[in-house]
C-alpha cells in the first residue's frame, strides 16, 4: 500500500517498446538501476511500467538496444496537478483543507464518558475540562496518568477511572465506588408522642410499654408508648421504643384565590441568536432584531456527525421569549378547576402515605374571590420518637 502510495506522489507512466532485441533492453534497465515492474511480452516487444523520472532518462537506453518507446498512458500526481493547473483555486482549496485536517487531528474532538451511572456528567465534564481533557485541548498537552489521579482526587465518589485517547475522542471509563453500608444508629432510650390529633384505631409496639389503646382519642403530644418500662425485682428500664400507632386524623383545607389576577403572556414572538462551535470555541454568525427583555429562554443544539464519528462542529440556536402581565378576571369555573388542582397538590404533600377514608370538598364565591374549604379525615402513622433525658 505505502509502494502504491509513493507510486502516485512522485507519477509513473505505462510504457511498450518495438523492436528486435527486447532481452537486451532489459538487462540495460537493470545494469543502470532503472526499476520497471508489470513487464509483459508484446508482438514486436514489450510493454511495462516505470517512474516518471526514470522514463524521461531512459530514451538513450533504448537507442542503445535498438528498441522504439511509446507512452501509453500516465498516472499520479503530477500529471494531475498539470491537469488541474489553470484551476488555482481548486488546488490552493485542497491544499488547505489538507493543511486544516493535518491541524484539526492535533486536537480533541469529542469526549465520551462511560459508566457514570449516578454521578453527575455535569460535574465530571467540568473537573476533566479542569485537568485539561475538553473539547479543543491539544492531545500532546494531555497526561492522561495525571489526569487520572487528579479526577480521582477531585471526584471521591470515582472507584476507578480510564482514560483512552484514540484518534480525536477521549473515552472515559468510570467505576463508581460501592456505597458503604450503613452504620446501625445508636439507640437512645425515648418515647413514642403523637404527632396529631386523632383517634387510635391500631397500635403495634414492637418496644417499650403502651399508654394508649384502640378507641383512645389522642392530642397532639400526648404520650402513646413510654420508654421507661418495669423489669425484675421492680426496677425500672429504659429502652427505645418502637411502635406503628394508626389514627383517624381530621384535616382542614382552605384555599382563596381572587377574582382577578395578574396573568403572564407569553409573546410567541422571539429573539434568537444563533451560534457555531469548532474545538470549543464557539462565535455568533445569526442575530434576529431585540424584542426586549427576556422571560425565558430555550436552547438548541445540533452537532456535526460523520460515519458515526462525532466533528468538532456544532450549532446552538438561542430563542429569547418576552411576556407581559395582564389582569385576567376568572370565571367560576376556571377558579373551580385551579382550586381543585391546589387542593390536590396540597394534599399530595401534606398526606403523605396517609389513606384517605372521608372527604368532603364546598366551593363558595363572595365579591372578592373565591374559596374551597375541604374536611378530610385520613389515616395515618402519627407515632412520633422523641428522646428521654436520663440523668
Amino acid at each position: 500500500m505505502l509502494v502504491l502510495f509513493l507510486r502516485f506522489l512522485r507519477g509513473y507512466v505505462s510504457f511498450g517498446a518495438v523492436g528486435d532485441f527486447p532481452e537486451r533492453f532489459i538487462n540495460l534497465v537493470n545494469y543502470r538501476g532503472i526499476r520497471c515492474w508489470d513487464i509483459l511480452p508484446k508482438k514486436g516487444g514489450l510493454s511495462g511500467r516505470m517512474m516518471l523520472s526514470d522514463y524521461l532518462k531512459i530514451r538513450p537506453v533504448a537507442r542503445k538496444a535498438g528498441m522504439k518507446l511509446n507512452c501509453t498512458s500516465r498516472a499520479g500526481l503530477p500529471f494531475l496537478i498539470r491537469r488541474y493547473s489553470a484551476r488555482k483555486g481548486l488546488l490552493i482549496g485542497a491544499a488547505l483543507a489538507v493543511v486544516l485536517m493535518s491541524v484539526l487531528s492535533m486536537f480533541v474532538w469529542d469526549v465520551n464518558i462511560v459508566g457514570a451511572d449516578t454521578l453527575s456528567e455535569v460535574r465530571l465534564r467540568r473537573a476533566l475540562s479542569d485537568n485539561g481533557l475538553s473539547v479543543g485541548a491539544l492531545k500532546s498537552g494531555v497526561d492522561i496518568d495525571e489526569l487520572e489521579r487528579n479526577m480521582m482526587l477531585a471526584v471521591p465518589d470515582i472507584g476507578w477511572i480510564s482514560v483512552n485517547l484514540l484518534n480525536n475522542t477521549a473515552t472515559v471509563e468510570i467505576k463508581e465506588k460501592d456505597k458503604a453500608p450503613a452504620r446501625r444508629k445508636v439507640t437512645h432510650p425515648c418515647n413514642i408522642k403523637a404527632s396529631d390529633d386523632g383517634v387510635i384505631t391500631k397500635i403495634t409496639v414492637y418496644n417499650g410499654s403502651a399508654a394508649v389503646k384502640r378507641g383512645y382519642a389522642v392530642a397532639r403530644n400526648a404520650l402513646l408508648v413510654s420508654g421507661v418500662v418495669e423489669g425484675k425485682n421492680e426496677r425500672l428500664d429504659y429502652v427505645h421504643s418502637n411502635a406503628e400507632v394508626l389514627a383517624d386524623v381530621k384535616l382542614d383545607y382552605e384555599i382563596k384565590i381572587p377574582k382577578e389576577k395578574n396573568d403572564i403572556v407569553v409573546s410567541p414572538e422571539y429573539n434568537e441568536k444563533s451560534c457555531a462551535g469548532i474545538l470549543g470555541v464557539t462565535f455568533p454568525f445569526a442575530l434576529s432584531p431585540n424584542r426586549g427583555e427576556p422571560f425565558a429562554k430555550s436552547y438548541t443544539s445540533y452537532s456535526v456527525s460523520l460515519n458515526n464519528v462525532r466533528l468538532p462542529l456544532n450549532i446552538t440556536a438561542e430563542r429569547s421569549y418576552t411576556a407581559t402581565s395582564e389582569k385576567v378576571r376568572l370565571s367560576a369555573k376556571r377558579a373551580k378547576t385551579l382550586l381543585k388542582k391546589a387542593l390536590a397538590l396540597r394534599e399530595l404533600f401534606r398526606g403523605g402515605s396517609a389513606v384517605l377514608k372521608k372527604r368532603r370538598v364546598t366551593f363558595s364565591q363572595s365579591d372578592s374571590g373565591y374559596t374551597i374549604s375541604a374536611d378530610i379525615i385520613v389515616n395515618k402513622n402519627i407515632a412520633v420518637k422523641q428522646p428521654i433525658s436520663v440523668q
